[in-house]
């Protein structure tokens, strides 16, 4: 059985205007911390109305930001200087403003009760929102400029209670969340496939979002996908970006490069003598998912892999005893305390499965870091990754 359920338009519609009230009404928040001490900076330097030249600065970068992503647009490709102009100066200003914005108003009461203490009085110290804007500045340059270009391989063992001996061992490597696109171009992609052939996997799964939006990168993404070589083949489940342009011809495309593409199915993988089914769910988003048809060919006593872009379906996996569901979307928010993102990132106040490997019973989650990014194209202390997992007997 290919898709499932196929929800209307209008659900998609109502979904991106809402997405699209909350961005901009948090994008024009976050802009007044930094407007106001940018502009105490710039006044003292001498500057006349440095408050209107702010302001406008981030009317500018925002409105043309908004009219490239207006609804039905989709993702194009961008000149080097529009990108380099326009795009990534916006998200460093973005990005830093985000962080600044609450990190202000700790840093004002901070010295306000310093100040008292110290002086009697309420006067801030003068560099202090500026140093701690500079600071945010500086992270946000290297969140958008850096850190997201270097990808990691991340090892992750996953221990398999009376798993078959011929599949211990078994490698398989995950790669998630590609958001191919003006922001993440193909030949990242490209040097991506390369890293992942020199691991030499018995198997390659991709889950999902392979695509930022629209159809612009598509042949592109989908050519350098058909790169990818493992033992045992590569398979592909569908994630909500890749129902951002045109879902159908994304699979022919796919298909075509050698990707099996798995929507609510499953088959009987062997390797070595024994058997692991292989099952891909589609797309949760669009009310697509259907995993008791994705597992109902799968022969008793077999353990099961089981591919599913939005870790929300783990629960159900569970219950069905799914050994291994491998999982992305969530991308651990792309910000996280270096060194404890596992613990503390910020996907977790809004996914009960935000990052990492999880285990209930004899079933194991993992869900991808992601290795593209979607809004802001920044990351700070989740690296983009390329997952190693290794099935082990226990």
């Amino acid at each position: 059985m290919r898709g499932g359920r196929v929800p209307g338009q209008e659900l998609r519609a109502r979904r991106f205007r809402r997405f699209l009230a909350i961005a901009v009404a948090v994008t024009v928040l976050i802009q007044i911390p930094p407007a106001v001490v940018v502009a105490g900076v710039l006044g003292r330097l001498g500057l006349a109305r440095p408050l209107f030249w702010t302001s406008l600065s981030s009317l500018v970068f925002t409105a043309q930001f908004f009219v490239r992503f207006r609804p039905g647009r989709g993702d194009r490709p961008r000149s080097r200087l529009a990108k380099h102009v326009f795009d990534l100066p916006f998200f460093v200003h973005w990005s830093s403003s985000f962080v600044f914005a609450p990190l202000s108003i700790v840093a004002g009461i901070v010295g306000i009760g310093w100040s008292l203490a110290a002086h009697g009085d309420a006067a801030l110290p003068p560099n202090l929102l500026p140093a701690v804007w500079a600071t945010c500045l500086a992270l946000a340059i290297y969140a958008v400029y850096v850190r997201r270009r270097r990808a990691v391989v991340r090892d992750v063992i996953v221990r398999v209670p009376d798993l078959p001996t011929q599949l211990d061992g078994f490698r398989i490597v995950q790669l998630s969340d590609l958001h191919v696109g003006s922001l993440t171009p193909a030949t990242w992609l490209e040097e991506w496939v390369e890293r992942v052939n020199e691991l030499e996997a018995d198997l390659v799964a991709v889950t999902g979002d392979l695509l930022s939006s629209g159809n612009g990168f598509m042949e592109a993404a989908t050519r350098a996908l058909g790169r990818l070589r493992a033992r045992e083949g590569v398979v592909f489940a569908m994630g909500n970006h890749d129902y951002f342009g045109d879902p159908e011809r994304l699979v022919g495309e796919l298909e075509s490069q050698g990707v099996e593409v798995l929507r609510n199915e499953g088959r009987l993988l062997t390797h070595r003598g024994a058997s692991l089914w292989l099952a891909g769910v589609d797309d949760t988003w669009q009310g697509r998912d259907d995993l008791e048809t994705a597992l109902a060919s799968r022969p008793e006593g077999v353990p099961a892999l089981l591919l599913a872009h939005d870790p929300k379906v783990w629960p159900r996996a569970v219950a069905e005893d799914v050994t291994l569901t491998l999982s992305g979307h969530t991308h651990g928010a792309q910000l996280a305390v270096p060194f404890a993102s596992r613990r503390c990132n910020l996907a977790m106040l809004g996914e009960p499965y935000s990052l990492g490997l999880y285990s209930q019973g004899r079933c194991s989650l993992y869900v991808h870091a992601g290795l593209g990014t979607t809004g802001p194209p920044a990351r700070l202390g989740v690296a983009p990754e390329i997952a190693c997992i290794t099935l082990l007997r226990s």
